[in-house]
Parts: structure tokens; C-alpha cells; sequence
């Protein structure tokens, strides 16, 4: 009786124990979702870092803000009286679009739009040459290589220099290029503005862009 009951005791212990296979295993086993939890956890903190940094750029804050003056303006003006010019208020540059037609290619673009309220459009709209249906102000976008600012001037047209008044829009800007096609010598309403800025901080270049469809 006392020979079988300890090897039964012999047994039971046996059953108890773990052995290095079960327990290489179950360290095994344990480490894969470890790993891919720190994994997870390493790149959502980067791409928290990368968009945090991202959203606070004041170059490209202000390169976006700078677009949504420039498509606001343009919404309002007329594509007949505005136009782009080179540096040195000249023509601007002609090459072939990619669709067929002209590209039309400059460093400053003038927009020739309303005052709001200030003179009504009277019978037929605006359009005569020498009448008060004219727009009666202008927005004058351009790159001021100097000081590399994005620069608006608004005032009244016609007018004095005295109404002009310049604002920066955006500053570190490296080069600005306004586009428009035209096509059949017939200008197209579609203004396209490309700016390229650079942060002071790491010379990390950035591109927006921004298209404005103008009044016919």
C-alpha cells in the first residue's frame, strides 16, 4: 500500500511541474503582442510629433493664409481687367500648355474687382470702357524678392499713390509664379498661384498652391 501510494504522490508531482519547452513557449508567445504594442505605441508618438510640428509652422500657416486671401480676392474680380505681369510690371512669359493653347506665366498678377456697395453696376452690367461701370479697385499680388515676402497692395482704380496700401501676406518666401492658360486667344478665368517658402529654422522648403476661378 505505502509503495503505491508514493508512486502516486511521484506522479501527481510531475503533473505539477512546467517544463523549459512549455516555458520558452509562453515567453514566446507573450513577447509577440509586447512587441507589437510598443511598435504601435513608438509610431502613433511620432506621427503625433510629425503633425504637431507640421500644424505649428508659422511659415506654412502662413503660406495657407496667404492662399485663402489670394482665392477670396479672386472669386470676386473680373477676368476681362485682370491680368499678369512679369517682374518689372512687364508681359508676362508665353508657353505651351500641356492641353493645348497658351500658358500665360508671371510674378505678379493684378485683379481688378468691386467695392463692395460702393458703386452700383446700373443697366447691362460692367464692362464699357470710360464708364463708371468699371471695377473700382484692384488687388496687386507680387514677391518681393528683397525682403522674399508675398505682398498684396490694395487701393482704388484709378487712384493716387497715397491709396495704395501694401500688406505682407506671407514672409520666407523663396519664389512665386502665377498661371493662366489661354486658349484660342481667349483667356481663361482660372488664376493658379504656386509659392515655395523655407523655414529659417531648418531649411525645410514647402509648396502650396492655390486656384482662384475669376468672373466672367
Amino acid at each position: 500500500m505505502k509503495t503505491g501510494r508514493n508512486k502516486l504522490i511521484g506522479r501527481r508531482r510531475v503533473r505539477k511541474g512546467i517544463t523549459l519547452i512549455e516555458l520558452a513557449v509562453t515567453c514566446t508567445i507573450s513577447v509577440i503582442p509586447l512587441t507589437a504594442i510598443s511598435v504601435m505605441v513608438v509610431g502613433g508618438q511620432r506621427d503625433w510629433e510629425r503633425m504637431y510640428q507640421r500644424a505649428n509652422r508659422i511659415t506654412e500657416i502662413e503660406g495657407h493664409g496667404a492662399t485663402a486671401i489670394f482665392g477670396h480676392i479672386g472669386r470676386i474680380s473680373y477676368s476681362e481687367y485682370s491680368q499678369l505681369l512679369s517682374v518689372g510690371d512687364e508681359a508676362p512669359v508665353l508657353s505651351m500648355a500641356p492641353g493645348g493653347g497658351m500658358l500665360e506665366s508671371g510674378q505678379v498678377v493684378v485683379f481688378r474687382f468691386w467695392d463692395q456697395g460702393a458703386v452700383s453696376l446700373g443697366h447691362g452690367g460692367p464692362g464699357n470702357v470710360g464708364s463708371s461701370r468699371l471695377p473700382n479697385r484692384y488687388a496687386r499680388f507680387y514677391h518681393d524678392t528683397q525682403e522674399k515676402t508675398l505682398v498684396v497692395e490694395l487701393g482704388l482704380y484709378p487712384g493716387s499713390q497715397r491709396d495704395i496700401v501694401p500688406q505682407i501676406l506671407a514672409e520666407n518666401v523663396t519664389s512665386v509664379r502665377f498661371d493662366r492658360t489661354e486658349i484660342n486667344n481667349s483667356k481663361q478665368g482660372c488664376i493658379r498661384m504656386e509659392m515655395t517658402l523655407t523655414d529659417p529654422s531648418d531649411g525645410r522648403k514647402s509648396v502650396v498652391m492655390a486656384t482662384t476661378l475669376l468672373r466672367n
